[in-house]
């Protein structure tokens, strides 16, 4: 019974199950991670991801840009240009460096303790 909506942002897996029950009129158990996107307001400005160990893949992504750090090496590639197009921009780098960083911190959501 609900009208199909398109969310144009930034959405992460680990969002789909706190949206479903929302959804679904089912409150979100407490110390849930990940957001209900049909909540009125919501903003993601990235979405990141941690893959692997030593050296571990870690990658943020903005609307416009991927950035991804493996061990000692990192690339930066601009999506407006395509997923292919790897940019050398010191100042858009230093600012997804910033931006990786926030996103790496912010994604530590601990689940509450029992």
């Amino acid at each position: 019974g609900r009208t199909p909506t398109v969310y144009h942002g930034i959405v992460q897996a680990i969002d789909i199950a706190p949206t479903i029950l929302a959804g679904a009129g089912v409150a979100v158990p407490t110390g849930m991670q990940g957001q209900n996107i049909l909540r009125q307001g919501y903003h993601n400005p990235w979405a990141v991801s941690m893959i692997g160990h030593n050296p571990r893949l870690r990658m943020v992504r903005t609307l416009n840009y991927k950035y991804w750090v493996f061990g000692q090496e990192e690339k930066l590639f601009d999506l407006r240009r395509g997923e292919a197009e790897q940019l050398d921009d010191p100042e858009v780098l230093s600012r997804m460096r910033l931006e990786l960083i926030r996103a790496l911190v912010t994604s530590e959501d601990p689940l509450p303790l029992p």
